[in-house]
């Protein structure tokens, strides 16, 4: 069972990550996700889905190889690098609540270039 909604966790990115329309927030959140799927091994990638809202969470078992993770997202969102990585640490941080901090604890340990989450858990030690 997940710990937020959909909709809140929408509308959470789309606040923290300064976007206008939820259509502009749901986007950032799949482009993360699918960027970021290919990097984590399917066990870790069920884990976090499961906590997730499911159609959110279903966007992190995308298949293909592992790409520079920010290139990826940029071209997948059609923002620039710098962009890239801001929506990356609002999406993440948005997880990273939304998981209590376990997606936090799998990810930056495991994936190259994932932007320090703007997470309520702050800094990771």
């Amino acid at each position: 069972m997940w710990l937020m909604r959909r909709d809140e966790f929408l509308d959470e990115v789309r606040r923290r990550g300064g976007l206008e329309t939820r259509a502009e927030a749901e986007l950032a959140v799949r482009a993360t996700l699918q960027a970021l799927g290919p990097h984590l091994s399917e066990p870790i990638a069920d884990n976090l889905a499961a906590l997730l809202p499911r159609d959110i969470g279903e966007s992190l078992r995308s298949d293909g190889a592992p790409d520079d993770f920010i290139a990826d997202l940029s071209r997948r969102a059609g923002v620039p690098a710098e962009r890239a990585e801001t929506l990356a640490a609002v999406v993440l941080g948005v997880g990273d609540d939304a998981t209590d901090g376990t997606a936090r604890a799998h990810l930056l340990p495991t994936v190259p270039g994932v932007p320090e989450p703007q997470s309520r858990y702050g800094p990771h030690p």
